[in-house]
């Protein structure tokens, strides 16, 4: 959950994600530093939580690819951080996205 290093690759897939709780990642990490690579999938997300990170690393570094994927998300949160890393890169291609935080 915390400085997790590495590398995540989600193809071609479908991912479905119901969460509650105080400190919640559905798919990376925390200070950490890992990729993630996305073609063809599907995310679906909803988390219920005092601090939520999506797809990537919060609050660490690592580069974060999606391509021809869709996103489904709904957060309710204080904190809330849906996909990339604020350290890293982030590339989107040819992706659809939902996201509501808070709504």
């Amino acid at each position: 959950m915390s400085n997790g290093t590495g590398r995540i690759c989600i193809l071609d897939g479908r991912l479905n994600i119901s969460m509650k709780g105080r400190t919640l990642n559905c798919v990376g990490t925390r200070d950490g530093e890992l990729d993630c690579e996305l073609k063809n999938t599907v995310f679906k997300l909803y988390c219920e939580g005092g601090s939520v990170s999506g797809v990537g690393d919060k609050t660490g570094k690592g580069d974060v690819t999606a391509q021809s994927c869709q996103f489904d998300v709904m957060f309710l949160t204080g904190d809330g951080w849906w996909l990339g890393s604020p350290n890293g890169t982030l590339s989107v291609v040819d992706c659809k996205k939902d996201i509501k935080i808070n709504k």
